[in-house]
C-alpha cells in the first residue's frame, strides 16, 4: 500500500466517522480528536483527497444532514433538527442556514414541501 492510498483511506475513514458522529462533532479540531489524528494531518489528507478544507466538508455534511432529517420528518421541530445535526440550539441552526446557505428553517421546509429544493448529495449516501 503506497502513501497516497493510505491517505485516501484515512480521508474516507475520517468522513465516515464525521457522518456517523455529526451530532457530537462541533468543529475540525474535535473531528480530528475523534479519529485520533492531529488537526494538521486531517487538513492535509482531506485537502489532498477531496480538494476541500475540512471545515467545508463539515459544513456540507451538516447541511446534508439537516435536509435529510427534514425530508424524513417534515413535522420535526427546529430544535430536534438542530440537536440531531450537531447544533447546540435552534438559534445556532438558524445562524448556520442564514450565513452559509442564505435561507432559514421555514424557507427550507417550504422548499422541501414544494419539491423546489435541488440538492446534490455529495457526502451522505441517500437514495
Amino acid at each position: 500500500m503506497n502513501i497516497n492510498s493510505l491517505s485516501n483511506y484515512k480521508a474516507e475513514y475520517a468522513v465516515r466517522v464525521l457522518i456517523h458522529n455529526i451530532s457530537s462533532i462541533r468543529n475540525v479540531l474535535q473531528w480530528a480528536e475523534v479519529i485520533n489524528i492531529s488537526q494538521t494531518w486531517l487538513i492535509k489528507i482531506i485537502q489532498e483527497t477531496y480538494n476541500f478544507l475540512p471545515k467545508e466538508v463539515l459544513r456540507e455534511v451538516r447541511y446534508e444532514q439537516i435536509v435529510w432529517l427534514m425530508q424524513n420528518d417534515l413535522d420535526a421541530i427546529c430544535y430536534s433538527i438542530a440537536r440531531d445535526a450537531g447544533f447546540p440550539s435552534e438559534a445556532a441552526l438558524r445562524m448556520f442556514l442564514t450565513r452559509h446557505y442564505a435561507t432559514n428553517f421555514s424557507k427550507l421546509r417550504l422548499q422541501l414541501l414544494s419539491d423546489k429544493l435541488q440538492i446534490e448529495w455529495k457526502w451522505l449516501e441517500v437514495e
